[in-house]
C-alpha cells in the first residue's frame, strides 16, 4: 500500500505531513505491486472483492436497478491494471502535491479506494447519482477507516451529479479529475458535450482530465495525449484514455447552460474530426486505421 494504512485515523495535519515527508509519489512504480495493494484493500470488504465473481455480479445488478443506463451510462468497472498504467503517466506527475482527485461516476469506489492503496494524494472524491453504488461505497470507506485501514478523510463518496453544487465545489478544487466515460451517453458516440459543459463551468485551470474512449469538447479543453489500457475482457480488450488539461478560457463560463451553449454552437458539428484533429488522429492511430480508410 502506500505505508498511510498502518497510522490509524491521524488528524488531517498529521495526514498531510505523512504525505508530504513518508511517501513520495515516485516511490509507485511497479504495476504490479501497485494492483497486488489495491486488491489486498479492496478484498477486506466482501461487497468490493476483486475476484469474487458473486460480488461483481452483485454491483453490476445494483447498477441497473438504481440508474437510467440512457441518461448516465451503462455501469462499468475500471481495471485495476489500467489504474497503474494511468498513475505512471508522466502528466500525473506535473500535479503538485498533495493532490486533489475527483472520479465523475465512482460506483461502489472501486477506484476511490484503489487510489488511495497505490498513491498519494490530498484528498480523492468520487461522484455517483446511483443512491445504492454511492451507499457502498461509503459504507466501504467507512469499515476501512474503523479498520485503520483507510486515513479518515482521506476519501470520499458524494451521492450527486456531476453538475450539482455539492459536485461542483468537489470539481472546483481538483488537481485531476477522471471518468470511466467509455459508456457514457453521446450524441455521435465519441463526443461529450454535457460532461463538457459541466467541467468547463467548474474546474480550475492547469486540472489534468482523463476520459475513456470519448473526448472531451470545448475550447478551452487541450489535448495532451492517448494512452491504450487494457480492459477487462481478455487481449483484445482496450481502453482508449484521452488526457486533457484545462485552459484558462473556462474561467469565461461561469455556469453549465453558458458552456453548453457555446460547445453545441461552436464544436459540435457534423465532422469531430474537424474539431479535434489531434486526438483523432491519436485515436486513428491507436486503432490503427490510415487516414484513408477514415469515414
Amino acid at each position: 500500500g502506500n505505508g498511510l494504512a498502518f497510522f490509524g485515523d491521524p488528524s488531517s495535519m498529521w495526514r498531510l505531513f505523512l504525505i508530504a515527508t513518508l511517501v513520495r509519489w515516485d516511490d509507485a512504480t511497479d504495476p504490479g505491486e501497485m494492483v497486488a495493494a489495491a486488491e489486498d484493500l479492496l478484498n477486506v470488504i466482501p461487497q468490493l472483492h476483486s475476484l469474487d465473481s458473486e460480488s461483481s455480479d452483485m454491483r453490476f445488478r445494483i447498477a441497473a436497478e438504481s440508474a437510467q443506463a440512457e441518461v448516465h451510462g451503462a455501469y462499468g468497472e475500471f481495471p485495476l491494471q489500467a489504474i497503474a498504467a494511468l498513475l505512471l503517466h508522466p502528466a500525473m506527475q506535473l500535479q503538485p502535491l498533495p493532490r486533489s482527485f475527483v472520479d465523475v461516476g465512482s460506483g461502489a469506489g472501486r477506484v476511490l479506494l484503489s487510489l488511495a492503496a497505490m498513491s498519494t494524494w490530498g484528498s480523492i472524491t468520487g461522484i455517483e447519482v446511483s443512491e445504492p453504488l454511492h451507499t457502498l461505497a461509503a459504507n466501504a470507506i467507512g469499515e476501512l477507516e474503523r479498520q485503520g485501514k483507510l486515513p479518515s478523510g482521506l476519501v470520499s463518496s458524494l451521492h450527486a451529479e456531476a453538475s450539482d453544487p455539492t459536485a461542483a465545489r468537489a470539481l472546483h478544487e481538483a488537481d485531476v479529475v477522471f471518468c470511466y466515460s467509455t459508456a457514457f451517453p453521446s450524441p455521435d458516440g465519441l463526443r461529450l458535450p454535457h460532461l463538457s459543459a459541466t467541467l468547463a463551468s467548474t474546474l480550475p485551470a492547469g486540472a489534468l482530465v482523463i476520459t475513456t474512449d470519448k473526448w472531451l469538447v470545448g475550447s478551452c479543453f487541450t489535448f495532451q495525449d492517448l494512452l491504450t489500457l487494457p480492459g477487462s475482457d481478455g487481449d483484445d480488450d482496450q481502453i482508449q484514455a484521452f488526457l486533457w488539461t484545462v485552459s484558462g478560457e473556462c474561467s469565461e463560463w461561469s455556469d453549465k447552460a453558458a458552456a453548453l451553449a457555446d460547445i453545441e454552437a461552436r464544436w459540435m458539428g457534423e465532422d469531430a474530426c474537424a474539431d479535434r484533429p489531434d486526438a483523432c488522429k491519436a485515436l486513428m492511430t491507436a486503432l490503427g486505421i490510415d487516414d484513408e480508410d477514415e469515414t
